[in-house]
């Protein structure tokens, strides 16, 4: 039986402080593009990053949104201008957090208004296949589709499905007639065509049948966030919050609703942020592994030893390739409820984005003893953002327990290629 191999690419681009991640995953046959987040609070950094990948791209499979703020989805417009884009994942808020966003974000570009007010709409309207919203089941919140993940079929013939298998669990029934009782009625008919789904997080997606997708959230609507709609719906009388969001006066009413709030809403849209890990399905080698050169320069607090290794570290046999995707999330929220759905995949696990931008707030030290090392610790941060992330103690715990830490920013990228194989 022939033997199956991949070659995979997965890059950090540099957008500074944002955050913009691309994969391919490409067999003899058929490749498959994912993207999760394509923002930066630098336009111009993201604008020059979108159009150079989609220089040499001219669709993409999956996009992936972690939360709608505008540092992870500045960039959408214009990769939608630029390539199609075929499915996106993304979590679902309500109309009262859309609209809080709204105005949070009070001088945007209009697209982003309406992307917020209609997000299905938006991206049906700009030739997106199918969009599939994400939210924590309240009902049964710990089930899940499979308690294990799944294994390559044996049978390594060249014919294996060149499809996406989505095995995530629907949202229940009673969540979604709520969700669509406050939507534009055009989302009944989306729905009823397969155009928009709503789903879980529990299960997984399978590429080819040889590379994983898991997700997780653990997005609940906060008591900020329903005391500013209580607040909006008595500012703006008889005008729906959902017209509020593009009406650029209501926006401006509301101000007062958000004071009122802001302090208290914390890490509360940090916290919708959808998490991403990937895999090659179990049973597989790594023939070749290669990093940038020149991440051995931008080794930050990193020890003698963390240097001295590197370079061995690049030659070496490797075989873990699982990469988890945080974009903002708060790792203090509740922890366990992370390691119980991603307990079964951290020994896999070679390169993990840090939280936030670094943020020590939202950064969890439990994390690092669960990763084999040495592991990539990938930061995403601006280099003269406003909020001084990174957080160099967290560099320094990250080369004290002998793994790498990378930062990602206006100049520098970082990239991972391999080729993978079943025997």
């Amino acid at each position: 039986m022939a033997t199956i191999e991949v070659d995979s690419e997965f890059k950090f681009h540099n957008v500074g402080q944002g955050l913009f991640y691309t994969g391919v995953v490409a067999t003899s046959r058929a490749s498959f593009r994912f993207i999760y987040d394509v923002g930066s609070d630098n336009q111009t950094a993201i604008d020059q990053a979108v159009d150079d990948y989609t220089g040499d791209v001219s669709s993409v499979d999956i996009l992936f949104i972690s939360h709608l703020h505008k540092d992870h989805t500045s960039g959408i417009n214009k990769l939608l201008d630029n390539i199609s884009v075929k499915h996106v994942y993304l979590p679902y808020l309500g109309v009262g957090e859309r609209l809080l966003l709204a105005v949070m974000y009070p001088k945007e570009n209009e697209w982003y208004y309406r992307f917020l007010q209609d997000p299905a709409t938006f991206l049906l309207e700009r030739h997106v296949e199918v969009v599939t919203f994400i939210e924590l089941d309240d009902n049964n919140p710990f089930r899940r589709g499979s308690s294990e993940p799944p294994r390559r079929d044996n049978d390594t013939r060249e014919d294996f499905p060149l499809e996406i298998e989505n095995r995530l669990d629907d949202l229940g029934e009673q969540r979604q007639e709520e969700i669509l009782s406050v939507e534009s009625r055009h989302w009944d008919d989306y729905l009823s065509k397969g155009l928009v789904k709503f789903k879980t997080h529990h299960g997984y997606l399978t590429v080819f049948g040889v590379w994983l997708f898991s997700l997780f959230n653990y997005h609940l609507p906060s008591k900020a966030v329903l005391e500013f709609s209580n607040c909006a719906n008595r500012a703006l009388g008889s005008l729906d919050l959902k017209s509020a969001i593009t009406n650029k006066n209501a926006r401006g009413r509301l101000k007062e609703c958000y004071d009122n709030v802001k302090k208290r809403l914390k890490n509360d849209f940090n916290n919708t942020s959808l998490i991403l890990y990937h895999q090659p399905l179990s049973g597989y080698s790594i023939s070749t592994i290669d990093f940038p050169i020149y991440c051995m320069y931008n080794l930050i607090f990193c020890h003698r030893w963390c240097r001295n290794r590197i370079v061995e570290y690049l030659y070496t046999h490797q075989k873990r390739f699982g990469q988890l995707l945080t974009a903002d999330i708060n790792l203090n929220v509740d922890f366990q409820q992370i390691y119980k759905h991603f307990h079964i995949y951290f020994d896999n696990m070679f390169l993990i984005q840090v939280p936030h931008h670094g943020s020590r707030k939202n950064w969890n030290d439990e994390l690092l003893s669960m990763v084999p090392r040495p592991s990539w610790w990938i930061f995403s941060a601006g280099v003269k953002n406003r909020y001084r992330h990174p957080h160099p103690g967290i560099f320094l715990e990250i080369a004290e327990n002998h793994h790498f830490g990378y930062w990602v920013n206006e100049r520098y990228n970082f990239f991972a290629q391999s080729k993978i194989y079943w025997p």
